[in-house]
C-alpha cells in the first residue's frame, strides 16, 4: 500500500511516497481503508520533529482518519462490534497518512451518513482537544467566560461551538478579515487583534476577570493572556506555536 513517509525532519519537501506493508490488526483492533486524513498543527510539528512522542524518521505521521472498515480482529471490547463496510472515523497513533491503518476499536467511531469523510477527518483532534481542555481539565460551568485565541483555527472553532452549547460567554480573537466569521459562529465579543488590545477588551467588559483563556500561541501571548484571568482562572496553552517559530498565518489560521 502507499504511504506518506517522513524520511527526515524538516519542511514539506521531506515527504516521500513509499510502498509499505499493509498493517495487520491485532486483537481488539480494526483495519480501516482511509478515504480522508486530518491535517492539523500537530502534523506540522510531527514533520519538524517537535511534537511529543514523534518517532524517529522514517515514519508515517497522521493522528486522525476517516474511511471504511475492511477487517475486524476476533476480539472486540464493544457490546456492538464494528462491522466490515461501516463508515468510521479513527484515531491511530501516528500512521494515518496511508491507504490503510489499524487502530484500537475503542478509538474508532461510526459516522452518521450526513457527515462526509472529509468533514469527519477534521473533527477528532480539534474537538477532543477543546472539550478536554474546557470541561475535563478546566471544569467550566454555564455562565462562565472564556477567551479563545485563533477562533478561525480548528481547535478555536471547536471551542466556540462547545462553549455556546454549554452556555458560556465567549471572547474571541482573529484578524480583521475573520471578524464576520466570528460573529457568524456566535462569538459574543469578537476582537480584532490587529486593532485592539484583547486584555483591554476583556478587562473593560469583565473588570473582575474571566474564568479561562485558551491560548495556542504561548510566548509573549502567555503573559498577556494571564492578565485576563480572574481569581481561580485557568490559562490553557495548546499547540504552543511560538516555540515552533512559525508565522502567525501558519499557527492558528487567525
Amino acid at each position: 500500500m502507499r504511504t506518506m513517509v517522513i524520511g527526515r525532519y524538516g519542511p514539506p519537501e521531506v515527504f516521500e511516497i513509499r510502498e509499505s506493508p499493509e498493517p495487520t490488526p491485532k486483537s481488539g483492533e480494526a483495519l480501516v481503508r482511509v478515504h480522508a486524513v486530518g491535517v492539523g498543527f500537530a502534523d506540522l510539528m510531527q514533520r519538524m520533529g517537535i511534537y511529543p512522542g514523534t518517532p524517529k524518521p522514517p515514519f508515517v505521521p497522521g493522528l486522525e482518519v476517516a474511511g471504511v472498515v475492511e477487517r475486524v480482529s476476533a476480539s472486540s471490547p464493544s457490546d456492538r462490534p464494528l462491522q466490515v463496510g461501516e463508515r468510521v472515523v479513527a484515531l491511530p497513533k501516528f500512521s494515518g497518512y496511508a491507504e490503510r491503518v489499524a487502530a484500537p476499536a475503542e478509538r474508532i467511531f461510526r459516522l452518521p451518513e450526513r457527515i462526509s469523510f472529509e468533514e469527519a477527518a477534521a473533527i477528532p483532534v480539534n474537538y477532543l482537544t477543546a472539550y478536554h481542555t474546557m470541561f475535563v481539565m478546566g471544569n467550566l460551568q454555564p455562565g462562565d467566560r472564556i477567551l479563545v485565541h485563533g477562533v478561525a483555527g480548528g481547535v478555536g472553532g471547536a471551542a466556540v461551538q462547545l462553549a455556546k452549547a454549554h452556555n458560556l460567554t465567549v471572547f474571541g480573537t482573529a484578524s480583521t478579515a475573520k471578524q464576520g466569521f466570528l460573529r457568524q459562529i456566535g462569538v459574543d465579543h469578537p476582537i480584532d487583534y490587529t486593532r485592539e488590545d484583547f486584555v483591554d477588551v476583556v478587562r473593560r467588559t469583565v473588570p473582575e476577570g474571566i474564568e479561562m483563556v485558551m491560548d495556542p500561541i504561548g510566548g509573549k501571548s502567555f503573559t498577556r493572556s494571564y492578565r485576563c484571568l480572574g481569581p481561580m482562572g485557568r490559562l490553557a496553552i495548546y499547540g504552543f506555536s511560538a516555540a515552533a517559530g512559525l508565522p502567525c498565518s501558519l499557527r492558528c489560521n487567525c
